[in-house]
């Protein structure tokens, strides 16, 4: 090895044993350790982090919808039956476009599932071929700094759809499918990582979940032993890495490291025929744009952190309680869905200095998500 090579390698090891030690040791009690990097960005008061923007589509006659903006088209859903739709935009300045299908769907005779020759009908988030992401601060309760990459993902949701709506009403949804892609794993605070599904909501009926396949189950003990319609995708995240050595490792944030690749996983959800409607199931974005309620779990089942607006399971530490707001006195959040996936930033370097026009996002001086993605700094991403 070159000397050039060592001294990366050493430095490299010196910013990781750092950044690691700091999150391990360094933080007071009650969760009031004050973040820097918080303090340098104020956020409005009122600011409520919707990523999302979402409109009812209504459809009169069988019909895909697609997407169209700048030129370019994507579909959103194929041979939708008759019904009103909140359907979201994977762009805020993105225009639906509806059209009729030739060969509608079919339904057997109690209208509750297709036949196994019908055209599938069904619904994607963000769409068929785009991915959303999630972006993850580690160090719950504190802050940190900010770098949201933490943990980091991007997935795609396809909902099969059965039941026909009628009266203006959306259809039930017969399956789920959740494919993720895990892309980094910058902290290193807690050693195994959970991502589930959570279907909490008044609309919701109990025992909505009929079936499961596809989990990553390593046995940590968080998967199982559900009351609510609670579902994990995996206890193990990290464990999707290809070539990660321990559980402290950090990847994919720092440039200075070999990069890993992941192996990507799908979770299937047979869902009990007649319970749900699309528009009443999370994680189908709403009218407001409020997302998926996606958390991750962090060391242990308890450990749970959610995007602001939505709340936290039965099983949340009850030492956290007084956090289940997930939103900071400084009005920070812990986590963020987007219905597009972006370059992510650098190991401790905020979110709002590889994206300069976050600030202005967040203290309410733009409209949409777009316009501060589409603005980086290039030297400040991982890449």
């Amino acid at each position: 090895m070159s000397k050039k090579k060592l001294t990366i390698l050493l430095l490299s090891i010196i910013v990781i044993t750092s950044c690691t030690n700091d999150y391990m040791g360094n933080y007071k009690p009650e969760g009031k350790e004050p973040s820097e990097a918080a303090q340098k960005l104020p956020v409005a008061a009122n600011f409520d982090w919707k990523t999302m923007k979402s409109k009812p589509v209504e459809i009169t006659t069988p019909a895909s919808v697609y997407e169209v903006n700048d030129g370019q088209e994507v579909l959103i859903a194929e041979n939708l039956p008759e019904g009103t739709y909140t359907l979201t935009h994977v762009n805020a300045n993105g225009k639906f476009v509806v059209r009729p299908v030739t060969a509608p769907v079919v339904y057997d005779r109690n209208r509750s599932a297709m036949r196994g020759d019908a055209v599938k009908s069904i619904y994607y988030f963000p769409s068929s071929t785009g991915w959303g992401m999630m972006m993850v601060e580690d160090v719950f309760p504190y802050l940190g700094d900010l770098d949201l990459n933490d943990i980091v993902f991007k997935f795609r949701i396809k909902y099969e759809l059965g039941q026909t709506g009628g009266s203006g009403k959306s259809p039930h949804v017969r399956a789920i499918e959740f494919n993720l892609i895990p892309l980094a794993m910058g902290g290193s605070k807690y050693d195994k990582i959970g991502v589930a599904l959570n279907f909490i909501q008044d609309k919701v009926k109990k025992n909505l979940i009929k079936s499961v396949s596809g989990q990553i189950n390593k046995g940590t003990g968080m998967i199982g032993n559900e009351t609510e319609n609670v579902v994990f995708l995996t206890d193990d995240l990290r464990s999707q890495f290809i070539g990660s050595k321990t559980e402290f490792d950090i990847i994919n944030t720092f440039t200075t490291v070999p990069s890993l690749v992941s192996e990507p996983f799908t979770v299937r959800l047979e869902l009990t025929p007649g319970l749900s409607r699309l528009n009443e199931v999370l994680p189908v974005p709403d009218e407001n744009g409020n997302m998926l309620d996606l958390f991750v779990t962090l060391g242990e089942r308890g450990r749970e952190v959610h995007v602001k607006g939505h709340p936290a399971t039965a099983k949340l530490n009850a030492d956290l309680e007084k956090y289940s707001s997930y939103v900071s006195a400084e009005n920070w959040v812990w986590a963020l869905i987007l219905p597009d996936n972006i370059k992510y930033p650098k190991e401790m370097t905020p979110i709002y200095e590889a994206y300069p026009l976050f600030k202005d996002w967040v203290q309410g001086k733009l409209g949409s998500i777009d316009e501060w993605t589409f603005n980086l700094d290039h030297d400040k991403v991982y890449m």
